[in-house]
């Protein structure tokens, strides 16, 4: 389960991605989807990340007002008694708000510049607290030690890789959708917290591969090929062998798999083949065909 859910229309993305960044560093685990856009028409993946929320936070502004999924989100969050509503600018809340709404208490978070110190941002946190409970990974405390802050960032990144195993959905698309935004959040809390590559060699733990897999992708460098290679016989899952193979692939193509390498890569392939759906056989085949073609360039 999810501790919040964020609502907010694509116009609000910059500070949807504060708060949720703000909130990851309190401990808690956050569900956003900043690829849908205004006007998208309200689906079953959203509403199943909203109900499997314990707080829903929906952030008032011009622009989501006229949202129709934001209101429809705010709806449902209201009738499952978990939301907390947020206006991020100046509003005329009797006015502007949907009638449902009015009358709630909403929280105030103007020109707020992402700081957990904020007066305003510790208002919300403590409603929070009351919706989604204590975080299960506590902010740093002022006298931790390096060590200790990097040893607490790898536990929440562990916390993230195990909701990745946890993800589920009906439909296989939005399956993959939602496991892919889960690795681009584990990336992204990496680059926060500091966390590194090599924090995650040798990790049999395959959402930490998933990240790893992620990492690489985004920014490759030519001693990640080993990683992924040891990497690759311990994945069972076909997303992250999936999500594995588009490493190499991003490495073959900045010219950083060098022949030697290529007899290696073909074993993973061809053991990969045995068990691989339709998605992961298109990557395999192109993958192959660019290794004849290139001779590992």
């Amino acid at each position: 389960m999810t501790d919040i859910f964020i609502s907010y229309t694509h116009e609000d993305s910059p500070a949807a991605r504060r708060l949720r960044g703000a909130l990851m560093r309190e401990g808690w685990s956050v569900w956003w989807d900043e690829s849908l856009q205004a006007g998208h028409n309200f689906n079953d993946a959203i509403e199943a990340a909203l109900r499997g929320a314990r707080c829903a936070i929906v952030l008032w502004s011009r622009r989501s007002l006229a949202s129709d999924y934001v209101r429809q989100e705010a709806g449902l969050a209201l009738h499952l008694q978990r939301l907390l509503p947020v206006a991020i600018e100046q509003l005329d809340l009797k006015a502007n708000l949907p009638l449902p709404f009015r009358d709630l208490h909403t929280l105030a978070l103007f020109e707020w510049d992402g700081k957990s110190h904020a007066e305003q941002f510790g208002d919300l946190v403590a409603q929070i607290r009351t919706l989604a409970g204590e975080p299960r990974h506590i902010g740093a405390d002022p006298g931790e030690s390096v060590e200790a802050q990097h040893e607490r960032a790898l536990a929440k990144l562990r916390a993230m890789a195990d909701d990745y195993l946890r993800l589920s959905a009906p439909d296989w698309a939005e399956r993959v959708r939602l496991k892919d935004r889960c690795g681009r959040d584990m990336v992204e809390f990496m680059d926060d917290a500091g966390i590194a590559k090599a924090d995650l060699v040798g990790e049999s733990h395959e959402g930490l591969i998933l990240a790893l897999a992620w990492k690489i992708q985004s920014a490759p460098t030519p001693e990640d090929l080993f990683a992924l290679l040891d990497a690759a016989n311990r994945t069972r899952r076909l997303h992250v062998r999936y999500r594995l193979v588009l490493a190499i692939v991003s490495l073959h193509d900045a010219s950083m798999v060098p022949s030697t390498a290529i007899p290696m890569i073909r074993q993973v392939l061809s053991a990969y083949r045995a068990d691989a759906d339709e998605a992961l056989l298109v990557r395999l085949d192109q993958l192959d065909l660019s290794l004849t073609l290139r001779g590992g360039r």
